[in-house]
């Protein structure tokens, strides 16, 4: 695509990672990690079972006490985090949808071009030293903006590793996964 078409399509704007994400060490942020929080669906909903259960009403039978200020603040904590990491899902629109679903697709093409084929490995020639060096060294093209935004430590030159591009890859269609879902549809796209 054209930087005409990037700007217009909004794909600057896409933000996979937010402050959700950072970790803040003496006025400096950083993120630290591979995935998103918003990546994992299992996470979230232990946080929100753990919420309901901090919530939840005593039984007519229960011993109540004082309400403890260091729970209070930890629950309000709580639903201030589940609050953050349900906002911190992107909300595509079209032309970012249609951006993602080609970037992914260019991304898969290079990943399996760069794995050797089955008859490579099955007959012993393909070199485990080049198999890692292709997991490791860039070698998979990239736009910029979206490896930056992905947090893509491999980036060079326009290129990133394999791994790396595997974890592209299924950010993006979880992405791509939370747009179909919160559309009403809950299939693949």
């Amino acid at each position: 695509m054209a930087k005409e078409d990037l700007r217009a399509a909004g794909v600057e704007d896409i933000q996979f990672f937010t402050d959700v994400d950072k970790k803040w060490d003496k006025g400096d942020s950083t993120i630290t990690a591979t995935y998103p929080g918003w990546y994992f669906d299992q996470q979230l909903a232990e946080k929100k079972e753990e919420y309901r259960q901090r919530t939840r009403k005593p039984a007519d039978d229960e011993i109540v006490s004082d309400a403890d200020p260091e729970y209070l603040n930890e629950t309000r904590a709580l639903a201030t985090k589940i609050k953050a990491l349900e906002e911190a899902r992107p909300k595509l629109n079209g032309a970012q949808t249609t951006f993602l679903k080609k970037a992914v697709s260019e991304l898969e093409c290079g990943i399996s071009e760069s794995m050797f084929s089955y008859d490579d490995m099955h007959f012993g020639e393909a070199s485990a030293h080049e198999e890692l060096k292709r997991q490791l060294n860039p070698c998979i093209k990239i736009d910029k903006r979206l490896a930056t935004s992905l947090n893509l430590k491999s980036y060079k030159g326009g290129m990133v590793s394999r791994d790396d591009a595997t974890i592209a890859t299924q950010i993006m269609n979880k992405a791509l996964e939370r747009r179909a879902t919160s559309s009403g549809y809950a299939g693949k796209t």
